[in-house]
């Protein structure tokens, strides 16, 4: 786990997915050194989806995320949308850029002298659904016109 929410992310996708009927096999990776052998376990348990967590280690492996799911003709989901431009399937969650600009308005406080720790944490400013339609099309997934439509930016 690379990020502090990822145990609580875990838990709540196992939650999930039982509701539904499904199984997750959770593999873990820690460093860039671990991809080889989560690719692996992923194609020997025979994943019909890959979903990642967002932290800076998977966004630096998105397009050998996106290219190992691609090769294994396996739809990949995540929550920003820079992996859907690295040829995931789709991303829902926080614009990272819409986040990164809110960021500023936290740093001027505390450069004007506000406790960190006084200030209150936040939703992200905006989410958004980012569909690439490439991945779609190349995995021969057909894409409902209602989710389309949603979407925030669809990937030609």
């Amino acid at each position: 786990m690379r990020h502090p929410g990822a145990h609580s992310e875990i838990k709540e996708a196992v939650k999930a997915a039982q509701r539904l009927g499904l199984t997750l096999q959770h593999v873990a990776v820690e460093t860039a050194a671990d991809f080889d052998g989560a690719f692996t376990a992923i194609a020997r348990g025979g994943a019909q989806a890959i979903v990642t967590s967002v932290d800076g280690l998977m966004s630096l492996k998105a397009a050998s995320i996106a290219a190992f799911a691609a090769s294994h003709r396996v739809p990949a989901i995540s929550g920003w949308g820079e992996f859907a431009a690295a040829g995931f399937l789709m991303t829902y969650g926080p614009s990272i850029r819409g986040t990164f600009r809110y960021l500023a308005t936290y740093v001027d406080k505390i450069l004007r002298g506000a406790k960190a720790a006084d200030l209150p944490v936040e939703f992200p400013p905006k989410v958004e659904l980012v569909i690439n339609l490439r991945t779609a099309k190349a995995l021969g997934i057909n894409l409902p016109a209602t989710l389309r439509a949603r979407a925030d930016e669809l990937i030609e």
